[in-house]
């Protein structure tokens, strides 16, 4: 217990000392900027100061290369609201997988799983689809199954109102990092009513990890 004390002890007095130290230096210089510690040190604050300035470009051009970077996903993704690949709801071949709950549709050869789980669809893997004309088709058909309540529960939200949420998702897809938590969460989109009318920058905030 003693030995225990006596190198607590020592440790303080050590930090002590050590300020003490930093501090007569400080006020040295400070009184005798002349001398050559003073000097020294003001010439190394100097270039401390000079090399702050001068990354303060280069990390302000760095963060809006990433800004612009991000702009240009998203312009990109909003060109895609022209005629797509669906005609109609019946080119989805919409079925049962299993459960009155479980359903599979198939989209450009690829089947996708959507699951109506307590007033909200999940689509799995819902980031592949981008076309916001058939991502409109394949709301409606699965709230002609089963309806989304809107976020106030007066009424439904309609294919429009689901595919804006989808597509907000998918923006939130594109600009997560690659192996983070949001870039996992978004790759599934969930219509429920409480995201109704969410921005991309709203739900990003919700699913940053």
């Amino acid at each position: 217990m003693r030995k225990k004390r006596k190198k607590h002890s020592f440790i303080k007095m050590l930090l002590c000392l050590i300020l003490l130290a930093v501090l007569a230096v400080g006020l040295y210089t400070y009184f005798y900027p002349d001398s050559r510690l003073g000097q020294t040190v003001g010439r190394t604050v100097e270039k401390t100061t000079d090399k702050a300035r001068e990354a303060k470009p280069v990390i302000k051009d760095l963060a809006e290369g990433v800004k612009k970077t991000v702009n240009e996903k998203i312009k990109s993704s909003d060109k895609k609201a022209g005629t797509g690949n669906l005609a109609s709801a019946d080119d989805l071949d919409l079925r049962r997988n299993g459960s009155a709950y479980d359903y599979l549709f198939t989209y450009n050869g690829e089947d996708y799983r959507a699951v109506y789980i307590t007033d909200t669809w999940k689509i799995y893997d819902s980031y592949k689809i981008t076309n916001k004309h058939d991502m409109k088709i394949i709301c409606q058909a699965l709230s002609d199954v089963y309806p989304v309540p809107s976020r106030d529960g007066t009424s439904v939200r309609t294919a429009d109102d689901m595919a804006y949420e989808w597509d907000q998702h998918n923006k939130i897809y594109m600009i997560a990092p690659e192996g983070g938590r949001t870039k996992e969460r978004t790759r599934n989109v969930d219509l429920d009513p409480e995201d109704q009318g969410k921005s991309y920058k709203d739900l990003y905030q919700e699913n940053l990890g």
